[in-house]
């Protein structure tokens, strides 16, 4: 897949690195109920999804742009 630039674009760049439940496979979120803000393993914010996001809330990759 590419974006509008042209450059190859793939998943794996804007996916923070979660942690795993056993049961059902889905990502446990390091989240601060009184903000609503969640991280990563490496304390990285992501959105509810676990894709890497700025302050803003904007989507990232993993090279901040």
């Amino acid at each position: 897949m590419y974006n509008f630039q042209g450059v190859k674009f793939r998943i794996k760049d804007i996916c923070g690195n979660m942690i795993r439940d056993d049961t059902n496979g889905r990502a446990v979120l390091k989240q601060d109920i009184e903000t609503q803000k969640c991280w990563d393993r490496k304390a990285r914010l992501v959105n509810i999804r676990g894709y890497l996001i700025d302050k803003k809330g904007n989507i990232i990759n993993r090279e901040g742009r």
